[in-house]
């Protein structure tokens, strides 16, 4: 009998343990929409949108990882972006066809924001293409939150956007 109450309390743990996890998935969708959702409401066709009107967080950084990456290069050897690197690979996190994400730094915390291509797409073949810029929008894969920007577009009835820093 005390082998069996030893099992059930395991059991017990084990289980609460994994809806734990499923609750904690399910918040980070939620939030991922969110932003998803902001972005959709405010869309307009050629337009800038300021990356601050859409959050109400305070992020430092802001970057973006294209479909088919596992993670931000880093060629300023930025510690925030080796962080945000640290915490991609920490969570496994790899690039495919389907999803691009954002990866945000606040306060020495990383938060992922990934995205359905099949809603918004990101747009990272800038240099091979005719898609007219604002002016003074310097796209980038990184930005600082407080000067970064969204252009967003469509393209052959595809909704997409562009990271970047107006100057």
């Amino acid at each position: 009998m005390f082998k069996n109450n030893k099992v059930v309390k395991i059991l017990k743990s084990i289980l609460i343990i994994l809806i734990l996890i499923i609750l904690a998935r399910n918040l980070v969708f939620k939030m991922e929409n969110q932003l998803q959702i902001e972005l959709l409401n405010k869309w307009k066709d050629n337009s800038l949108i300021k990356f601050t009107n859409l959050i109400n967080k305070d992020y430092n950084r802001i970057c973006v990882i294209n479909p088919y990456e596992s993670n931000i290069d880093n060629d300023e050897n930025s510690n925030e972006i080796n962080q945000m690197n640290s915490y991609l690979k920490k969570i496994s996190y790899v690039g495919d066809e389907k999803n691009w994400a954002f990866v945000m730094s606040i306060d020495n915390n990383i938060e992922l924001f990934e995205f359905n291509r099949g809603e918004i797409d990101i747009f990272s073949s800038i240099s091979n293409s005719k898609i007219k810029l604002p002016d003074n929008f310097l796209p980038n894969k990184c930005v600082n939150s407080k000067s970064g920007f969204l252009y967003l577009f469509e393209n052959e009835k595809r909704k997409y956007i562009i990271l970047g820093e107006v100057k």
